[in-house]
């Protein structure tokens, strides 16, 4: 990319976007939902698929941040928060009230956002998605980095603490301390927990870092922990490691 691309590098399942020096938008990858920003037929020639080997610029304002979702990309700029592509989560975020978001990130059907160490989260409010409030306020203070994931959110505090919440298949929420409950959406139920709670014996963390179904931190004292699950591609299925209490050394 050379040396252009000096403030932010933000990336998705499919496609990565970039600000240059002025705030201009470059974006790669996929395009099948027009998430780089240009009409599907209209990128470079990509071996017959939409997509885009080489960065195209997008025709939007000078920005100065980026949030990229899986079938979407957003940037915020003077004129508040602009969004493109085909994503569902995009038709629920109040973007009038997020145009001071330091962050926001986007899961398979909700996304939060970080305004000065508050966090509101929109979209599907199923199996705790949202948290425990209706207006999708987290009452955490003092947050620093707020994460998503495919159906759960966590999110790192001032302190050091973690704290996620959300639907809780292949154990992403850890061993909360608060415990778990049984949430309803219509005929459908699953453990989840709405409100925000420790992964039990996790210890202070100075980086997060979610995946759709996982979660990471690096601790203050440097070791990374993981809780969740990921491919073990030698027997080609999901597969859930555990070591103490639910936390696993890399």
């Amino acid at each position: 990319l050379g040396d252009v691309y000096k403030r932010q590098i933000h990336g998705s399942s499919g496609h990565t976007c970039a600000l240059d020096r002025d705030g201009g938008v470059w974006c790669w990858g996929n395009n099948s939902s027009d998430q780089l920003g240009v009409p599907e037929g209209e990128e470079p020639e990509c071996g017959g698929r939409n997509c885009s080997r080489e960065p195209v610029r997008v025709d939007v304002p000078p920005a100065t941040a980026l949030f990229a979702s899986g079938g979407g990309t957003c940037s915020r700029g003077a004129d508040g928060i602009q969004c493109w592509g085909e994503d569902r989560v995009f038709r629920q975020m109040p973007t009038d009230e997020l145009s001071n978001a330091q962050d926001i990130d986007f899961g398979s059907r909700h996304g939060c956002a970080l305004t000065d160490g508050d966090v509101r989260c929109f979209g599907d409010s199923n199996f705790g998605r949202l948290g425990a409030r209706s207006d999708g306020v987290i009452e955490v203070p003092d947050v620093v980095d707020v994460e998503v994931g495919y159906d759960h959110t966590c999110v790192l505090d001032t302190s050091g603490r973690v704290l996620c919440w959300g639907l809780a298949r292949t154990s992403v929420l850890g061993s909360p301390e608060g415990g778990l409950v049984t949430c309803r959406a219509g005929e459908l139920s699953a453990s989840c927990s709405p409100t925000p709670t420790s992964p039990r014996a996790l210890p202070p963390s100075r980086r997060l870092s979610v995946g759709d179904f996982r979660s990471c931190v690096i601790t203050t004292e440097g070791t990374v922990l993981c809780w969740g699950t990921w491919s073990d591609r030698s027997v080609d299925r999901f597969r859930c490691h555990w070591q103490t209490l639910s936390l696993i050394h890399i």
